[in-house]
């Protein structure tokens, strides 16, 4: 099976699409032709990361296009913001006929990833031209995304957008039951379209060391903070549990990795607290490493009462499987997160229980120092999220389509 691959946010980027991009690739490079059509990195929130070069191993070809200068970007976000729908990507699918020539041979199927949307507005393009099955990816909810900011004129045409490429899509998969009861809410007309792929681990990463019970607590939190998913609260629990426990400072390291925004860096820079560390963004490898050293793994979504909210399923889950340490949640109660992790993977606080979690915080840093192996033992069977099993089962959905178109 010849498969075209577009995503605009793929190997050796490193985000966390990238790396979901990456461990699907792998898998269908392994058994297919698949011809990979992305971007370059241009640095900031996506830097190159050469160890993510294994994902490309076995791909036949790969068309990597080069985005405008960062500055450019910038420019045209504060002038004319308008013209950055659907995203910042918004220069990946008008470079469509440089990225044709490029390609040598018509696929049997398109498969296209997003976020950014626009790598879904490049695959329509291709799928236009060449009339073949095409599978669309939706990490996260598209034009009712809470984290973009449209509005106006410029929401109409992301609806829209989000419309076409539906409409146009063979099958569009999402990574929760949550968004696919949304999406077949939202457009009843294509129901039978919509199917479950969810984020993924690479089996090969799960973590063979346990977790040691009679050392101090270590509360790692890996990934990216920014607008209504924050730090604040956390912080806040911390300072709380530090006044209240004299040794709770001593006892504790609370260490923050990657791009966060500048209101979560002064936050963690201003709390004073000599246990909490802000490292600033790291390698996927680095990640991994800090993920392996914790005895807790920390996970914040946004807490809102906006139902949008629990579509998403944050893709650091998957590492955090990997890592098999407890999960401490900062999430609704009605959140994807809270779904799959409480009672399974570990705690979940919500907004109204945060105000438990300072004594919460103490409780687990007892518990590990007094070797308390009950106070820490879950399901932790994170099998259904397994690259292999899930890459399969896209390989099946890839096969169905074009069986389908040939008859």
């Amino acid at each position: 099976m010849k498969i075209l691959l577009v995503s605009s946010s793929a190997p050796p980027k490193n985000s966390p699409e990238s790396l979901q991009t990456g461990r699907y690739l792998r898998h269908l490079a392994k058994k297919h032709s698949v011809t990979l059509l992305t971007s370059q990195s241009s640095g900031g929130w996506e830097p190159a990361d050469e160890s993510l070069l294994k994902f490309l191993k076995d791909v036949n070809s790969v068309i990597s296009l080069k985005p405008p200068h960062p500055k450019l970007i910038s420019l045209i976000r504060r002038v004319r913001p308008s013209l950055l729908v659907p995203d910042e990507s918004s220069w990946f699918p008008k470079k469509f006929r440089k990225a044709v020539k490029q390609i040598s041979q018509k696929p049997d199927v398109i498969f296209s990833r997003s976020a950014p949307f626009s790598s879904a507005l490049m695959a329509l393009r291709f799928q236009q031209l060449w009339n073949v099955p095409w599978v669309m990816h939706l990490s996260d909810p598209w034009s009712d995304n809470p984290f973009t900011s449209f509005s106006g004129a410029a929401k109409i045409k992301n609806n829209n957008l989000e419309l076409e490429c539906i409409n146009a899509a063979t099958i569009v998969t999402l990574t929760s039951e949550k968004a696919i009861e949304y999406y077949r809410t939202k457009y009843p007309e294509c129901k039978s379209k919509f199917a479950l792929l969810p984020n993924v681990f690479d089996e090969e990463d799960l973590n063979p060391i346990p977790l040691n019970c009679q050392q101090k607590a270590k509360f790692v939190f890996t990934g990216r903070l920014y607008g209504n998913r924050n730090v604040l609260a956390l912080i806040h629990s911390i300072e709380q549990a530090a006044f209240r426990y004299t040794k709770f400072e001593d006892q504790t390291d609370f260490i923050f990795a990657g791009f966060f925004d500048q209101v979560n860096i002064d936050r963690i820079v201003n709390s004073k607290l000599k246990n909490v560390k802000y490292l600033g963004p790291v390698s996927a490898d680095a990640a991994m490493q800090l993920q392996r050293s914790a005895s807790v793994l920390i996970s914040i979504d946004a807490l809102s009462e906006d139902k949008i909210f629990e579509l998403f399923f944050p893709s650091k889950l998957l590492d955090y499987f990997a890592a098999r340490r407890p999960i401490l949640a900062i999430t609704g109660k009605h959140s994807t997160t809270h779904q799959i992790v409480a009672n399974k993977f570990g705690w979940c606080f919500e907004e109204d229980t945060l105000a438990d979690l300072p004594d919460f915080l103490n409780a687990v840093t007892q518990a590990l120092l007094h070797g308390n192996d009950d106070f820490f033992k879950f399901d932790n069977n994170p099998a259904q999220y397994g690259s292999n099993h899930n890459a399969e089962k896209l390989e099946k959905i890839l096969h169905t389509v074009v069986n389908q178109n040939g008859k």
